[in-house]
């Protein structure tokens, strides 16, 4: 049988052995696990056009920013109703010498200002 697509799956690993609960395991796998899950079960309009251009990268921005909507504003509120702890990435900056700003992707949280 031929295959199209040399791909079959996908899978995302984790090494277990030092994580001591079932709650430092949800930490450590939400929310990268449904992104994992977004990737497998997620045909992008941008991934059948592989030529690089500005219009696949205003889809590939485009379908990020519905993805992180989708986290941000549902996902992340389902997994915090089941007490499901999650890892949020800390939010990083970019400083020149005049100024500053806050780089943060994440949809559905706020940065606080100390």
């Amino acid at each position: 049988m031929l295959i199209s697509n040399p791909c079959l799956g996908i899978q995302a690993q984790l090494w277990s052995e030092l994580i001591p609960s079932a709650a430092d395991f949800e930490y450590m796998v939400f929310p990268r696990l449904l992104a994992v899950a977004e990737r497998v079960w997620h045909k992008a309009g941008w991934e059948q056009h592989q030529t690089g251009g500005p219009d696949t990268e205003t889809q590939l921005n485009a379908d990020w920013s519905h993805f992180s909507n989708v986290l941000g504003h549902r996902e992340l509120r389902r997994l915090d109703s089941k007490h499901i702890k999650y890892r949020i990435p800390p939010p990083g900056a970019r400083f020149t010498l005049s100024s500053y700003a806050a780089l943060y992707q994440q949809t559905g949280k706020q940065i606080l200002a100390a």
